[in-house]
């Protein structure tokens, strides 16, 4: 049995290895595909590059967070698809994240890569990080999603992992979450608390499947600090994770006596929403170039496979130009969680399929005076860091 196993597990390993040596190379084919693509729309895009400079960083927000998967389940499928991949039911997740420990992958479900692959490529990437790498790690599916980033891409994907470990620390994310805490460091908090003051950037309420909401309003940036903009996006973003996975967890315990859910969510979230408002948004009101050069730096290389869906609230002139200029060159998953709401009518309709409506503010189709105004010092003071305002 012992040398049957062993057999097993060496021609399972070789099966996994070829494929994503064959992904692999196939990834860097469709790379030179799209670079010859991006060409074509080089000076569709330099028409506006003067004034799309906060537009351009909202839309690369959505196309760095979002999920790399071209042949992924549309929204409507993808509610319906819940089960995560996993090798073995009966195996336990691991805490530790040992490559030598037992290994369930627990992402939200994709169409991208074959379990196997997956399986196989994280096994890999935890065995080419040092002790304090893995110590480091905030979730166990970390490696998952920078694995599937790029797409099956072993090598890239252990260097990108890498790389936002480093840059986690460098950064000092664990400060910059934890500055609101009664011990926390005073001056992120301070920082967090300025920046937030005019309700620029927050998370409030979730969809119905649990996912984090974080609005955005362009129109209320208040500095021009780029290094604090960017703690306050940091601090923003992990917040947002956290309320998803809050939610998440919460759904896997609240079962009915015949294991269904009772709120209908979805487990093993991690993604989350974006509601981008550009009412009242003007030129002048445009970030510097580069605070939007390293806000995408951060979201693309740190925070890959997290955004479900982005919609776009309020689009101004330029930005109603803009998509369907860049369309054409969007793939279809980004494509479908990319939603221009422009009007009431088509915002309702848009927003409606993944919210109750009566939950949400009236720039993303809720009724006036639905819900408070928003708090900035009671959204960082007094509410906990994984629940939504």
């Amino acid at each position: 049995k012992n040398k049957t196993t062993a057999t097993n597990e060496r021609t399972l390993r070789t099966k996994a290895s070829t494929m994503i040596r064959r992904l692999s190379k196939r990834s860097n084919s469709k790379k030179a595909l799209k670079a010859s693509s991006s060409n074509s729309c080089v000076s569709s895009r330099s028409l506006l590059k003067g004034t799309m400079s906060s537009t351009g960083s909202m839309m690369s927000m959505a196309s760095t967070l979002e999920e790399s998967d071209a042949s992924e389940s549309s929204p409507s499928s993808l509610e319906a698809s819940t089960t995560p991949a996993v090798v073995n039911p009966k195996e336990v997740t691991t805490t530790s994240f040992s490559p030598n420990s037992t290994i369930i992958l627990s992402g939200e479900p994709s169409c991208l890569l074959d379990p196997l692959i997956e399986h196989q490529g994280v096994k890999d990437m935890l065995a080419a990080l040092s002790k304090e790498e893995t110590a480091a790690m905030p979730d166990p599916n970390m490696p998952l999603r920078h694995f599937r980033a790029e797409k099956g891409n072993l090598q890239k994907a252990i260097r990108k992992i890498k790389d936002t470990l480093a840059w986690r620390k460098e950064f000092q994310v664990d400060k910059i979450i934890h500055c609101m805490d009664a011990d926390g460091d005073e001056e992120f908090r301070s920082i967090l608390l300025h920046e937030n003051e005019t309700g620029k950037m927050y998370s409030r309420g979730i969809d119905k499947n649990g996912r984090a909401s974080t609005y955005m309003r362009p129109h209320y940036e208040n500095t021009n600090n780029a290094l604090n903009n960017m703690r306050h996006l940091v601090y923003q973003l992990e917040r947002a994770v956290a309320i998803t996975e809050r939610a998440s967890l919460t759904s896997q315990n609240n079962n009915d006596k015949n294991g269904n859910k009772k709120d209908g969510r979805q487990q093993h979230l991690e993604k989350i929403n974006l509601l981008i408002d550009f009412g009242g948004f003007r030129i002048r009101d445009s970030p510097p170039m580069a605070t939007s050069k390293w806000t995408i730096d951060i979201l693309q290389h740190h925070y890959p496979e997290r955004l479900h869906r982005a919609y776009i609230l309020n689009p101004g002139f330029v930005f109603r130009v803009f998509i369907p200029m860049v369309r054409p060159f969007l793939d279809p998953v980004t494509k479908d969680k990319i939603c221009l709401c422009s009007g009431a009518a088509a915002t309702k309709m848009l927003v409606g399929r993944d919210y109750d409506l009566s939950t949400m503010e009236e720039s993303a189709g809720g009724e006036e005076d639905g819900v408070k105004p928003f708090d900035s010092k009671t959204y960082l003071m007094d509410i906990p860091f994984d629940q939504p305002y």
